[in-house]
């Protein structure tokens, strides 16, 4: 059932007959909704038109015996869904990533590898990236499926002497950004057909860093004191423009807007540290504690306890990251979980 989110009336004359178990809006405000199928073994996207409920078409995603998910997320003007099965003989997940335009009437499916990870998408940038925890990784266009970008090559031109090097890939608005971790620190920057642009120098990318629709990028590198750097570099001038020194574990590099927020640990303790990527000078502690980013809204960072599970979390709070000031909470940490959905941009 849709409502208007403005007067709380009905925009739907009944309820649709596609049963959702999840929706999402695409780029271009299309809906789409997805349930597993009766056999488990398939899954069944409805698009749905927005302004009257009507099913408009469905399709069927094969997911293989057993599968996890499925997971559906807006791409570009289109979905993307993923499906996820156990490959006993590999002891990895095998992925099946499946594209649709937001009408349904064009599709695209890629089974990487087993091995490779949940995808980071831009759909500013029009890709989407897969990667094997390191050894490898896969980039695609959103639209069209085509493999514009596959590791292998460069890999095979490492040293010898660096017998595992650690390859990172970035989603971002201007294409995408890989490193290759050896003996030389270098981030290489694509567009969104994987023509090389350009290369940023005296780093290399976070791990496992998450999609963006911005410029930059979340890289680590090192001072002159040879202490190591967690920072933000430029995709579009290929320089480092904020970076500070951190002996403390890293849990979560994420960049929000015009600023960047870095989750830590040391020992027990567990700190968010964001900084203007503006002013790199300046830097804040926010919500302390075990707790973990959920999303940002362009002004607010959405933070939950730690504790919660995939039902729900007891206990959530809003900062402002301009000021750092807790501007709402709700619930707290031994509570009740609360089910929570985010609405809007």
């Amino acid at each position: 059932m849709a409502f208007d989110a403005k007067t709380g009336k009905k925009k739907w004359p009944k309820v649709s007959d596609f049963r959702a178990e999840e929706c999402v809006f695409s780029r271009d405000g299309r809906l789409a909704c997805i349930r597993r199928g009766a056999d488990r073994a398939t899954s069944e996207i409805g698009f749905i038109d927005a302004g009257s409920g009507q099913v408009t078409g469905t399709r069927t995603i094969a997911g293989g015996e057993n599968p996890t998910g499925p997971a559906l997320v807006s791409a570009g003007k289109g979905f993307l869904v993923t499906t996820k099965q156990f490959v006993h003989k590999d002891a990895h997940y095998a992925l099946t990533l499946t594209w649709f335009s937001s009408d349904g009437s064009r599709t695209w499916e890629h089974k990487p590898p087993p091995g490779f990870d949940d995808p980071a998408l831009s759909e500013a940038g029009n890709v989407v990236a897969v990667r094997d925890f390191g050894r490898r990784v896969q980039v695609y266009a959103l639209d069209s499926g085509d493999l514009v970008y596959d590791s292998t090559e460069d890999l095979k031109n490492t040293p010898s002497r660096i017998s595992s090097p650690l390859v990172e890939v970035a989603p971002v608005r201007t294409g995408f950004a890989v490193s290759i971790r050896g003996d030389a620190k270098t981030v290489t920057v694509y567009d969104s057909k994987g023509t090389r642009r350009g290369v940023i120098e005296g780093v290399v990318l976070a791990f496992m860093p998450q999609g963006s629709e911005g410029d930059l990028i979340p890289v680590e590198g090192t001072d002159d004191d040879h202490q190591r750097t967690l920072g933000v570099a430029s995709t579009v001038t290929f320089e480092v423009v904020a970076a500070t020194p951190s002996r403390d574990s890293v849990i979560r590099e994420q960049i929000l807007g015009e600023r960047f927020l870095v989750g830590l640990r040391s020992g027990r303790d567990e700190d968010w540290l964001d900084f203007d990527t503006q002013s790199p000078t300046r830097t804040r502690s926010i919500a302390a504690g075990p707790t973990v980013l959920l999303a940002f809204d362009g002004t607010r960072g959405f933070f939950a306890d730690r504790a919660g599970s995939n039902s729900g979390v007891p206990y959530l709070f809003a900062c402002d990251l301009a000021s750092g000031r807790q501007v709402w909470e709700i619930g707290n940490a031994g509570g009740e979980e609360r089910e929570y959905e985010f609405v809007g941009p």
